[in-house]
Parts: C-alpha cells; structure tokens; sequence
C-alpha cells in the first residue's frame, strides 16, 4: 500500500545546499500513485528531484536516517542550474507501508554577490544582488534586507527601508547591465569570517540565502572582482580581475567557467576544456611582492534560461578564493519574441503542412496554442432576378 505523509517538515537553506529533517511516522494518510522504482525494505527511501520545468531532473540527494528522523540533504549544483522552484518528492517504506511526501524549495532566485572573497581588514566591501521570479524575470522593487555577523558576533542590519541597500535606476526587466539591480557597502575591520544572510521579500513571498566572506591582515593574494550579478542571455559581458600579490608568485593564475559560456579576449590566456562541465582560462604570470596586475576576458552564455551560473575560484598556485561568483541568467525567448509581462509570443504560419515544430523552450504548464483559421471566401452575389 501506498500513502502520503501529510503533516509539518522543517526545510533549512543553508548557503548551496538544501536540508530537510521529516520525521519518519505521521499518521494522517492518503493515496498516492507510484514511482517506477519503489522503496523497499531494503532501500527504505526512494527520493527525486523536479526541475520548475517538472522535469525530473539528474541530481542525487544525500540521505541520512538518524534518530527517528529522515535527513534529506540536496547540494546545489557547482557550475550551472536553471533557477526557480524545485520539488523533492520522496517515496518511504516503513514497517510494509510505503509514504509519500513533497517539499518546495527555491534556487538561484536570490543571487549575491562581494567584489572580493577575502578582504584586507579596512577594506570596504562592495555587495551586489539579483532578485529573479520563478520564471527567469528581474524583479526591481524586491524589499532587500541583509544582516551580516562579524566575526567577533557584531550584527550590521542593511534594508531598502532605510536605505542602506540601494535599488540601482540600471535595473530593468531583463535589460543589459554591468551594474547590481541592488547594492550595499560596509567595512570589513576585523580578521575572520563574516556570516551574511540576505532576504529578498517579493510578492511571491520571502527568500533567503545564507553566504560568508573573510578578511585577513595580509592576504596572500587581494582579488577584486568585476562582473555582472545577473545577465541577458544574447549579450556579451566583459569581467575583469584586479590582483595584488603579497608574495612572489610564478606560474598560472586559473579561473573556471562554465563550458557552456563562449570565452573570447582573454589575451595570453590558454583554454582547457574538462570534464565536469566546466572550462579553465590560465594566464601564466610572474608576479614580485607588490606587483598589482588586472586580467580580463569577455564572455557570452547560452541562450537557455533562466539559468543560473557559477564562475571561480580563482585559482593561484595551492591559493584560491573562498567562495564563487554567482550570475543569474534572464529568461529569454526561444521562440517568438518578448511582449512584456514574462510572456514571449511568435507565430507560425503555413497553408501546407499539417505539422510544425515545438519550440525549444516550451512548458506544457504555461504555454499555449491558439489557432486561427482563414475566413471563408464568402458567396458570390448575383444581380437581378
């Protein structure tokens, strides 16, 4: 017999990875079609995850049964994944009864973004956001708020209501910018890690992220950062790497891209395709202590979307950067083109076929067809009797 759990879970989001604690008996249930593969004894949990496009989707949870309790981890994916809402659906076999359950979690649709993943103590850091709907479109007028811990447990709170984060007059629904949609600065005076939770609150509801940066006395390495936080697809961006070295340092400084992303003026730089869908750009470099170098390279995504991408960490030596770079990717039409309001309309017209081609971005769950049929040729009138 097949049941569905119905009751409370409790769902953590924490950084790039998203936790689920579900208690393993609940006694109100109901129904439930089965999975192709069921839950046995076993293999007590049978567990997938759907894309916002209902689609299942590749990625495999970690599952952990401590305690009486279920703990259904699911790390985000390290170069690229579309945002929006995701579902995990689980499947629980316990004592000859299988339970259903599905939880709604959110990725990518909050993105932030620091100039630097490890500051000079004094530095001010530069912080840069992008607040997407569930289908890829830019949203301005979020209420952003953030709260930063330092690392001696100082708490700093930043919010559009008080003007400590801005909302930048470059953002646009799905528009080409170099800028943050939002932006806040702060100081980073003391050593350690800073713990960040930033909440965009939309009329969807409230979303949170939780990230970190760190500042040092010294850095072996002091790595700013220019590059978009978000992106229109059919563009091309330009992002530029300003180094310090505190060091010497010989040899290559390597960053990492998607594979998907067509990488072009990066001067001397070689690039390496690898294996886990990901590209490497390596200058080679000869740096004294004091030296101060920028590198750049210019870069075009795919026109899929939405999406969201991930670049770095910048790679020198056994040093690289405490965190990546995160660039959402506007939704953009595969056919037809955008009139406004998320929705993109195109046409096909043809008197001799019976047949045509789905586009590559259709939703059977938001898209539809219309169909307009020629008018008649009416009936030719006669005159008189």
């Amino acid at each position: 017999m097949k049941r569905s759990i119905t009751g409370a879970f409790v769902a953590l989001a924490i950084a790039a990875i998203v936790i689920f604690a579900i208690p393993l008996f609940l006694a109100h249930v109901r129904a439930q079609t089965a999975p192709a593969n069921l839950p046995t004894s076993g293999n007590p949990v049978v567990a997938k995850i759907i894309d916002p496009g209902g689609n299942l989707t590749a990625l495999q949870p970690l599952i952990v049964i401590q305690n009486s309790q279920l703990h259904v981890s699911v790390p985000e994916p390290t170069s690229s994944f579309r945002p929006g809402k995701y579902r995990l659906d689980l499947w629980i076999w316990q004592n000859g009864t299988i339970y259903y359950t599905e939880n709604d979690f959110t990725w990518g649709v909050l993105v932030d973004d620091f100039d630097k993943s490890i500051y000079t103590i004094g530095d001010t850091v530069h912080a840069g956001f992008a607040v997407l709907d569930d289908t890829g479109n830019t949203i301005c007028g979020a209420d952003m708020s953030m709260d930063i811990t330092s690392p001696t447990g100082k708490l700093s709170h930043f919010s559009t209501a008080d003007g400590t984060i801005t909302r930048n007059t470059t953002c646009g629904k799905n528009n080409v910018t170099e800028s943050p949609d939002y932006s806040a600065t702060l100081k980073a005076n003391e050593a350690g890690t800073y713990s960040v939770a930033v909440t965009a609150a939309t009329a969807a509801g409230k979303r949170t992220i939780l990230d970190q940066f760190e500042a040092q006395n010294l850095p072996l390495f002091d790595v700013a950062r220019s590059l978009p936080v978000r992106i229109y697809p059919p563009a091309t961006y330009k992002a530029s790497l300003t180094l310090k070295a505190n060091t010497d340092f010989s040899g290559n400084i390597i960053e990492t891209v998607p594979a998907s992303f067509a990488v072009s003026n990066a001067g001397s730089a070689q690039i390496t395709f690898s294996h886990n869908d990901t590209q490497s750009i390596s200058w080679p470099a000869n740096l004294r202590k004091g030296d101060s170098v920028t590198l750049g390279y210019s870069f075009k995504a795919p026109d899929v979307s939405p999406e969201l991408y991930k670049l770095g960490p910048l790679q020198i030596g056994s040093w690289q950067e405490a965190r990546q770079w995160q660039i959402a990717g506007d939704v953009v039409c595969g056919f037809g083109s955008d009139i406004g309001n998320g929705t993109c309309r195109g046409f096909i017209a043809t008197t001799a076929s019976t047949t045509w081609t789905v586009p590559s971005d259709w939703n059977s769950a938001s898209n539809t067809i219309e169909v307009i049929g020629g008018g008649a040729g009416g009936i030719t009138g006669k005159s008189g009797g």
